[in-house]
């Protein structure tokens, strides 16, 4: 047995979502959303200690979001927003972003966003003047920073595994991870396996309605706390 480490893991669902299949409670004119990566530190183990557990799972750090909408004479919701901040008031939102297949009425994938705060805003994203220079409509955009975060997928392991490091209940915030090698036709050719394995990063697919057969991708970071090879 080794010594854990870091790993990393890019994950798609079985079934594909690509970057232009979400939508988001914000408004309806969202065209691009962007979340910084979820971090949650490794720190030194004080719980369920073993002679190679080193590390568990610290505290979640915020997050932070950028939007980029479309202006609509009849939706005001992000400068709302802003003035009401900019204004002094408490203007905390929890906002809701989806991610489906062509082939699923429900979400494969949920983030939700809790007591998001803007901490910018640009009415004028692409240009002045209510447009941009190759004339299309014009983009405003509100940055947030929000303080907790949930993500539910339709890969249930995934989803658990984030929720045992935002939520950590007892001492259940780590466990063994296997990756096997395979062959060209599918069969196994040797497995590692990573102990007391945490999140520590969570790295967000970008969502914008402008592209298209762009698949929606996570990335994954693990640390693991020993390595077993074969």
């Amino acid at each position: 047995m080794n010594d854990g480490g870091v790993v990393y893991a890019a994950a798609a669902s079985n079934t594909k979502i690509f970057i232009n299949q979400f939508d988001t409670d914000l408004s309806d004119n969202v065209l691009r959303i962007e979340i910084s990566p979820l971090v949650i530190p490794a720190v030194g183990a004080t719980t369920g200690v073993t002679p190679w557990k080193s590390f568990q799972p610290g505290q979640p750090q915020p997050v932070v979001v950028k939007f980029d909408l479309r202006t609509h004479q009849e939706d005001h919701v992000v400068r709302d927003w802003w003035n009401a901040t900019a204004s002094g008031q408490a203007a905390l939102k929890d906002i809701v972003v989806n991610a489906r297949s062509s082939r699923q009425d429900s979400p494969a994938w949920t983030t939700t966003l809790f007591d998001c705060t803007v901490i910018a805003y640009s009415p004028w994203a692409n240009g002045l003047g209510g447009a941009g220079l190759s004339g299309e409509v014009n983009v405003e955009t509100v940055t947030a920073q929000c303080d907790r975060i949930e993500v539910t997928s339709s890969r249930a392991d995934i989803s658990q595994a984030l929720q045992d490091v935002l939520q950590p209940a007892g001492e259940n915030t780590s466990r063994d991870l296997i990756i096997t090698t395979l062959a060209r036709d599918g069969a196994d050719l040797n497995s590692t396996t990573y102990l007391d394995a945490f999140i520590t990063q969570y790295i967000f697919p970008i969502f914008d309605a402008r592209e298209s057969d762009i698949e929606a991708l996570e990335t994954i970071v693990f640390q693991a706390n020993g390595v077993e090879h074969p």
